[in-house]
C-alpha cells in the first residue's frame, strides 16, 4: 500500500508521534513509518511526500499501480 501524503500534513504526524510517545524526542522519517506500519497492520506501507500533492489534509491510501486521472 501507498500513503501519499502532503508534506504539512507528514510535519503534523510527525508531531503528534512525538507528544504521544515521550520516548520518541526527534522523530525521523523511518521511525515514522515504522510505526504507521505497526499501528495500521499493513508491513508493506510505503509512504509518499511531495510539494506537487499541494497542500491540506488530503491523505490517498492506494495500491501499487492504480493510477488516479482527475
Amino acid at each position: 500500500m501507498i500513503l501519499y501524503i502532503p508534506y504539512d500534513s507528514l510535519i503534523n504526524v510527525k508531531d503528534a508521534l512525538e507528544n504521544k510517545k515521550t520516548s520518541y524526542k526527534d522523530v525521523t522519517f523511518d521511525s515514522l513509518l515504522t510505526q504507521l506500519r505497526e499501528d495500521c497492520g499493513i508491513p508493506n506501507l510505503q509512504m509518499v511526500s511531495h510539494y506537487a500533492l499541494g497542500i491540506g489534509d488530503r491523505l490517498i491510501l492506494t495500491e501499487p499501480g492504480n493510477l488516479d486521472l482527475g
